[in-house]
């Protein structure tokens, strides 16, 4: 993977394990822990449309946040983790997983023309992500939406006359995303492997495995004919879906 830190574009270690180092062993030696996620900050464009200033993804410049990011439809969120126990050594990646469909409705009739299963893996590159701690934070992007590898970060750019592999008779287009986000870190020096880190308690005080969120992308034809997205049916926020509203017709 690629990093872009502050100071320009470094190479990265791939998310393959690579042989470690296994740390000396002695009797008057702590075993050395992993850092804890101590706070999660979910943006979705209620406090401002631009990503974090202290957030370095390669996307960032051009990436909003909220319904109907940057003009295209889709859906744009900014996760921000603080980290507690930190030290140099120490490599982090944030990953995520997504449970989603997509239904077009055409004379009237709803088709589903996509389904993923919860789990299906959703983190195929780093450019969404800022891996560098910069005061104990990093940073992680996302776009989900309608794709077309002209637009805007590969998103289709509204209004549009059509949309690509859509029925010409279609009028509405759903997008449904529900996502499962956590960070693992990893330490070569300590021989410690990749390892996914500690979330904040709930108020019960049990922890969490991930962090749940979701984004529905509601696009259809306006009155002259072009697709844009429904602004009062789209959103993008915590929480989950379950898989009767994944699966079920829009009402």
């Amino acid at each position: 993977m690629y990093i872009r830190a502050r100071y320009g574009l470094v190479a990265g270690l791939g998310p393959a394990v690579k042989a470690g180092v296994l740390p000396p062993t002695g009797l008057s030696q702590p075993a050395l822990s992993l850092p804890d996620v101590i706070g999660v900050n979910f943006r979705n464009g209620d406090d401002g449309d631009t990503p974090h200033q202290d957030n370095c993804c390669a996307i960032c410049a051009d990436i909003r946040l909220g319904v109907r990011q940057n003009g295209t439809a889709s859906n744009g969120m900014e996760m921000i983790f603080t980290l507690s126990g930190h030290r140099r050594g120490i490599e982090y990646d944030i990953t995520r997983t997504v449970r989603a469909s997509i239904l077009q409705r055409a004379a009237g009739v709803w088709t589903r023309l996509l389904r993923l299963p919860m789990g299906t893996p959703d983190d195929r590159e780093d450019r969404d992500e800022c891996l560098e701690p910069w005061h104990n934070r990093i940073f992680v992007v996302d776009a989900p939406g309608v794709r077309d590898p002209a637009g805007p970060l590969g998103r289709l750019a509204l209004p549009a006359a059509h949309i690509p592999g859509i029925a010409a008779t279609a009028t509405h287009l759903v997008l449904r995303h529900s996502f499962a986000e956590w960070v693992i870190a990893r330490s070569i020096t300590d021989g410690i492997p990749w390892t996914p880190l500690r979330l904040p308690p709930r108020k019960d005080g049990t922890r969490p495995r991930h962090i749940y969120w979701h984004s529905i992308e509601w696009v259809m034809r306006d009155q002259a004919g072009n697709w844009d997205m429904d602004l009062g049916r789209s959103r993008i926020r915590l929480g989950s879906l379950s898989a009767a509203i994944i699966d079920s017709p829009p009402s």
